[in-house]
């Protein structure tokens, strides 16, 4: 986010200030400022009440039932802001109830920076560092696993007494909902020092302690590096991390996660396909073809659960999907009702079977994806079939 951004949400803030209400840039934005990092949001926190940033803004948009999350568009800017937190009148007092005292930076509208809890310090030493540990994970023990996020982001340490308040209060992360969980944990797998992080959460036995149907039972067998690097994609990584903590039954406990429905159906033919073949992955091209790009992420995986790295199968298995004459049934020249259409009193269950027909012809090269020709080529090789 630019200079010209800043400004504006400096702007922002002194409008609060012009009507009365003490306000400050605070969290993220200021942590990722002085670290020189891209900034991606604005988080603004007020002395206003939820009655009062209502009648300052009538177009904000709640963002949530439970907590006072206002969206407000500023000069083309978005900015989420809240009250203070519940039970803190001042600044401080809010600061004080944050996860992290790198989170717990503020900036008011002169662009100085207010440091209660010595953040800065902590940025300094890159570390982790909760400001009153025992209460932080006890009012929210979500934020253990962010603190494991964090570590993945930036490859900070994580302070003494800090890891150890995350250590004592594992078991209530099972009070934690499950969509939470998924959330900290997909940004965990896609942190620049993921293996660190996820190292440690493998020693913590963070897994053993998650909510019943998420949790594991025993350790898994696969016991692969947790360096990820060469899987590329946000549905690699999550492969990966299934088959570390569910082995041969993460498949199924795929289920227990909160995927959409496109992303579980591709991390599932993922982890079918990697765990199906002990040795090399037999790509054909009607293989490649009904896992689509999945066949990339599938032979990625595969190969770092062998510990191999060939980058030869993936440049054939990219040329393969570059060549494919259709990506989907959808490409057809012909459906159902050329079917119909072409061959006298067909039976409704023999109409599948010719467009499949179809379907491989057209994918192994056979017959080119052309109308007149696959209706030709059914009639002389797929009628009578079975």
């Amino acid at each position: 986010m630019d200079r010209e951004a800043w400004k504006i949400a400096q702007q922002f803030i002194s409008y609060f200030d012009e009507k009365g209400f003490a306000s400050y840039i605070v969290g993220g934005a200021v942590r990722d400022l002085l670290l020189e990092r891209e900034v991606k949001d604005f988080d603004v926190v007020t002395k206003a009440s939820e009655c009062e940033i209502e009648a300052l803004f009538p177009k904000a948009i709640r963002a949530s039932r439970r907590f006072p999350i206002y969206i407000v568009r500023w000069d083309d800017c978005l900015f989420e802001v809240t009250p203070f937190r519940k039970g803190a009148v001042t600044l401080i007092e809010d600061l004080s109830k944050r996860d992290f005292t790198m989170n717990s930076l503020a900036m008011d509208k002169n662009g100085e920076v207010i440091d209660p809890l010595h953040g800065l310090q902590d940025l300094e030493r890159q570390r982790i560092n909760a400001h009153d540990p025992e209460k932080v994970f006890t009012d929210d023990p979500l934020r253990i696993l962010r603190a494991f996020r964090f570590q993945s982001e930036f490859g900070y340490t994580i302070e003494k007494k800090t890891w150890k308040a995350m250590i004592q209060r594992l078991t209530k992360l099972q009070e934690v909902a499950k969509e939470r969980i998924h959330a900290e944990v997909g940004k965990l797998l896609l942190g620049e020092f993921h293996k660190t992080a996820l190292t440690h959460f493998e020693e913590a036995k963070v897994a053993s302690f998650l909510p019943e149907t998420m949790k594991t039972s025993s350790p898994s067998t696969i016991s692969t590096t947790w360096y990820l690097i060469r899987l590329r994609s946000e549905n690699t990584r999550w492969a990966a991390f299934l088959l570390r903590m569910y082995g041969n039954e993460a498949v199924a406990k795929t289920s227990a996660w909160r995927f959409s429905n496109d992303q579980k159906r591709n991390v599932q033919s993922i982890l079918k396909t990697v765990l199906t073949y002990s040795e090399e992955i037999p790509w054909g091209q009607y293989m490649i073809y009904k896992m689509g790009e999945a066949a990339l992420d599938a032979e990625a995986v595969h190969q770092w659960l062998h510990n191999k790295e060939n980058t030869n199968r993936i440049t054939d298995v990219t040329h393969a999907l570059s060549q494919l004459p259709i990506r989907s049934k959808r490409d057809m020249a012909v459906d159902g009702r050329d079917i119909i259409n072409h061959f006298d009193f067909i039976k409704k269950e023999k109409i599948g079977h010719l467009l499949d027909c179809a379907e491989k012809a057209v994918v192994h090269g056979i017959v080119k994806n052309e109308k007149t020709a696959l209706l030709k080529y059914l009639k002389e090789n797929c009628e009578h079939e079975k």
